[in-house]
């Protein structure tokens, strides 16, 4: 299996809270990673960290060459522009391709995503399309790694059945924070829990979450 990234003894701490500490574990392609663990356990940090958005206090993080990555926050905000011009202005165009083929693909994406209208305002979506249009910002680039930080907190049930379905049949490697243990059963089928009651400070079980819970259990 291809190592995409590889952590090494990472620490972190906001002041004198240990948020963790020495922990070490790989995303190889194909990986579908559940990522849960306490409140302040530092979950969105460690994404940050990996999508180098944050620094480690300790620990080093190892990115295989000329991969890309993707990152979805659980927040984020539109300006008064078109759908289509947001996802145009974050498209990475290395061929320079004309501008037509480049709103092809664009359109393309979108639709797949299940936007109807590509001239709506960004600013007018509700959470959840807006949740959808952060995550088209991401796959428009293609990334071999997709990290999505409480992805289903502004959806609906309908967007969580839609992105379900489209995390567990897309070929791409994810990891997902998330608080949904029926999302991470149905979309994992690997589960880390980061607390610092395990010994490494990480727990790590394939499968979804309810087999994930049984195996721990066992500890």
């Amino acid at each position: 299996m291809t190592v995409l990234i590889n952590c090494h003894l990472l620490s972190k701490a906001f002041g004198a809270k240990q948020l963790f500490k020495d922990i070490s574990f790989g995303i190889f392609k194909g990986d579908k990673i559940g990522l849960v663990g306490p409140n302040g356990s530092g979950k969105s940090t460690l994404l940050k960290i990996l999508c180098s958005l944050d620094t480690p206090d300790s620990g080093t993080v190892s990115v295989k060459k000329s991969i890309r990555i993707g990152y979805v926050p659980q927040t984020s905000s539109y300006p008064e522009k078109s759908i289509e011009e947001v996802i145009m202005e974050v498209i990475q165009d290395e061929h320079h391709a004309p501008i037509y083929e480049r709103e092809t693909k664009v359109n393309i994406l979108l639709s797949k995503l299940g936007f109807k209208d590509s001239t709506q305002l960004a600013s007018t979506l509700s959470g959840g399309w807006k949740k959808r249009l952060d995550i088209a910002k991401e796959l428009i680039n293609s990334p071999d790694v997709l990290f999505l930080d409480e992805p289903t907190n502004h959806l609906d049930l309908e967007g969580i059945i839609w992105l379900e379905s489209f995390l567990k049949n897309e070929p791409i490697t994810f990891l997902v924070t998330s608080h949904d243990r029926y999302f991470l059963d149905n979309t994992a089928t690997k589960m880390m829990e980061l607390n610092p009651v395990y010994p490494q400070g990480l727990f790590t079980a394939d499968g979804g979450y309810t087999g994930f819970v049984e195996k721990e259990t066992l500890l």
